[in-house]
């Protein structure tokens, strides 16, 4: 991953009568600057004398001194019993052990300005430090690049953005207040991405915004949760040895990183969508190539499968439906969930149906197959089959009690409470053309056993 990037030589001169941002900065050139600008993280330390020694220890490593507010209960993101700073800024909240929390819980929250007093590989250290010794997970980090030279303009960006010419975000905001003084840069930001996702960036007149102290367009990151702690957990892979050259390129390779403007080619009525066929716009391709490349940030998307949910459900969920049952009975619970699934099933989005049929699939990998179907043999012999059954508008793949099939694709089922029936062509296939069985949702299934 930094290979490609070890071809780019950093120099740590500051931009030549100008002012740098307040948090400690890398030069990657003369004009172009990156650091960390917030880092905010929590954890659970076994009690209160914990709490002190993990916020002491940050503390040691700012030279800060913190003081501590015991039962002044504040609001940070949820209500906090105490609260606490230090001398430097830094601020922490923290909750003691309960009895509905053996633990306490800790959450610190570091500035840019906090931080600037400390050298990026002494940061580096310090998230090593907290990862390994007390466990700490990242909540969010904003990482900052300023481009003293604005090498990119506002007109640039707004007019990809307005043209659709962009690729990996959603969406992609530009906002500008004209000013009297047509001397000056007018102030702008542009949103690269949603705020309410788990990272986005902020591209903005770093020059109107800090009223002349930083003459720069600024480009920053905010990655939250499990987006922040992986950006920490891939920036502590960078070999120690190597750590000055690569960090600068690894932290600004990631925030261009997040968004491409390209030139999307129409097809038809839509427009092409293949990244790789699309050529960057000039003023883009320089700008990361000046940092000596993007680097896509993406966190593995949790595991929603079939025997998750199931999971969830049987854990969280039929304890209160076992106390339903008993106060509503039998019958009235029966008509009652028979009800609710229906309006649920009526509102099945294009992703859930997807769903539906992406589990289908994995479930019909573990069956085996016999005279055509799929079937399953239970502990005491009886053989079961998945059958596609239709029931009035509804249909769906149901487990059927199995009694064998003819050469004519006939066989005998039978589902939950019904009587046995023959059913032909509608029972699952694992022969080698896997999708003829699917459930295609709004098509007409093919024969499934011929």
């Amino acid at each position: 991953m930094f290979q490609d990037s070890s071809q780019a030589r950093f120099s740590n001169t500051e931009p030549d009568s100008q002012t740098i941002s307040s948090f400690q900065t890398v030069g990657i050139n003369t004009q172009l600057q990156v650091g960390m600008d917030w880092l905010q993280f929590t954890c659970k330390p076994v009690d209160d004398v914990h709490v002190e020694e993990v916020v002491k220890s940050v503390c040691m490593a700012l030279d800060d001194r913190p003081v501590f507010f015991r039962d002044k209960s504040t609001f940070m993101g949820k209500q906090w019993q105490h609260r606490g700073h230090s001398i430097k800024g830094m601020k922490f909240w923290f909750d003691s052990p309960s009895e509905n929390s053996p633990h306490a819980h800790l959450l610190i929250s570091l500035t840019g300005k906090v931080l600037g007093g400390l050298p990026v590989v002494k940061v580096w250290e310090l998230c090593r430090f907290l990862i390994e010794v007390h466990q700490v997970k990242f909540t969010r980090v904003d990482i900052a690049l300023d481009d003293y030279a604005k090498s990119v303009k506002y007109a640039d960006v707004a007019e990809a953005a307005i043209a659709g010419n962009y690729a990996y975000v959603k969406q992609i905001s530009p906002y500008i207040t004209y000013e009297r003084d047509t001397t000056l840069d007018n102030a702008f930001t542009v949103y690269i991405g949603s705020i309410q996702s788990d990272k986005f960036v902020r591209f903005y007149n770093k020059d109107r915004e800090s009223n002349g102290e930083i003459n720069s367009y600024r480009w920053e990151m905010e990655a939250k949760d499990e987006s922040a702690h992986k950006l920490i957990t891939d920036w502590l892979e960078i070999p120690g040895d190597y750590f000055e050259e690569l960090s600068p390129c690894f932290l600004a390779g990631k925030i261009l990183g997040i968004v491409e403007f390209v030139y999307r080619k129409k097809i038809g009525f839509a427009k092409q969508k293949n990244i790789t066929r699309m050529e960057r716009y000039d003023w883009w391709k320089s700008f990361v190539n000046s940092v000596g490349g993007a680097l896509r940030h993406s966190v593995p998307r949790p595991d929603t499968s079939f025997e998750k949910k199931k999971k969830w459900l049987e854990r969280a969920v039929f304890g209160s439906v076992a106390v339903i049952r008993k106060v509503m009975g039998i019958f009235e619970f029966n008509k009652w969930t028979q009800e609710e699934l229906a309006k649920a099933e009526e509102k099945f989005t294009d992703e859930q149906c997807q769903q539906i049929s992406l589990w289908s699939q994995q479930k019909s990998n573990i069956l085996q197959q016999s005279d055509g179907v799929a079937e399953i043999v239970d502990e005491e012999g009886q053989k079961w089959a998945w059958v596609w059954h239709k029931n009035g508008l509804d249909s769906c793949w149901m487990i059927a009690r199995y009694f064998g099939c003819n050469d004519d694709g006939e066989a005998r089922v039978r589902f939950s409470g019904e009587s046995a029936r023959t059913v032909l062509q509608r029972l699952v296939h694992l022969g080698k053309d896997k999708p003829s069985w699917l459930p295609m949702f709004g098509t007409r299934l093919k024969p499934a056993v011929s």
